[in-house]
């Protein structure tokens, strides 16, 4: 039977008891300590899993495209040096055919007027009359004592015979071209070796003829000859001698005019091959 408050007065407070003590069967609300213990990691064994042969497949076709790729790289870069090496010493050759060119006119101009010095002079040694127009030997003898020959310009194709030969140049046609051009070259230049051993012959016949001494203040204005009231002499009039510098004269005129064709045939091989390498270099 439950108790009514009513008849239940209030009890009294105990001694021990103070008025704010929790009642008894009453528990206060309080923090729970927590005490912790080392917590014990267990490490569990890591198993690799055994390679199959696709992932060694994979591992070398990686390494093989790296080194594969390095190769390629350094391949285009020895690739890229070598043709701009190329198209560089061939634009140097394209500047020493321009010089050959044009020094292969003057050349040739030149000396087709030697030619016609060389006729008139022995034209004149084989009239019966030509002691007496001594004025005129004397006009005509001073062009035939110098001559103008071809010196090719072989600065750029001696780089490439000290850098190994023209294995620099890949073209092939671009090789066999500069190769025949210079092989016509030293051609030319045998020829002119012959000429000029016939000029010292020719000179050597003249010197006993002619008299330097009577022309030397007007060597170099030939005019001043035939309007010159000086009376010029020869050294010896014999007519042997005259022939035997006709002869010479002769044979000297014959090599310089085989000099002169090989001289027209290297400038349309130095023209064809200087139109060539700029189309082929696209040189402008």
């Amino acid at each position: 039977m439950e108790e009514d408050p009513l008849h239940n007065p209030a009890q009294p407070v105990k001694e021990n008891e103070s008025p704010g003590s929790t009642p008894p069967g009453e528990e206060k609300n309080f923090t729970p300590i927590t005490i912790t213990h080392p917590m014990e990691v267990h490490h569990h064994p890591h198993h690799e899993r055994k390679k199959n042969w696709k992932s060694y497949f994979w591992e070398f076709l990686m390494l093989f495209l790296a080194v594969f790729c390095g190769f390629l790289a350094e391949n285009w870069r020895e690739h890229y040096i070598e043709h701009k090496r190329e198209k560089e010493f061939i634009g140097t050759l394209v500047r020493d055919l321009e010089k050959d060119t044009a020094s292969l006119n003057d050349c040739i101009r030149s000396n087709a007027r030697q030619k016609d010095n060389y006729d008139s002079l022995w034209t004149l040694l084989q009239q019966p009359d030509a002691l007496q127009h001594t004025a005129h030997l004397y006009y005509y003898f001073i062009p035939t004592t110098s001559y103008q020959n071809f010196h090719a310009t072989k600065g750029t194709i001696r780089q490439l015979e000290n850098a190994g030969g023209l294995r620099l140049i890949r073209n092939t046609a671009a090789v066999d071209s500069i190769v025949k051009y210079y092989l016509d070259v030293e051609s030319a230049d045998g020829q002119y070796s012959t000429f000029a051993r016939y000029f010292d012959q020719y000179h050597e016949v003249a010197f006993t003829v002619f008299d330097y001494s009577q022309i030397d203040t007007l060597f170099y204005d030939r005019r001043k000859i035939l309007t010159s009231s000086k009376s010029f002499t020869l050294l010896d009039t014999e007519n042997a001698t005259r022939k035997i510098l006709f002869n010479k004269l002769y044979a000297l005129w014959f090599i310089l005019d085989s000099y002169n064709r090989q001289l027209k045939d290297l400038k349309t091989k130095s023209t064809a091959t200087l139109a060539f390498l700029k189309k082929e270099y696209d040189i402008h």
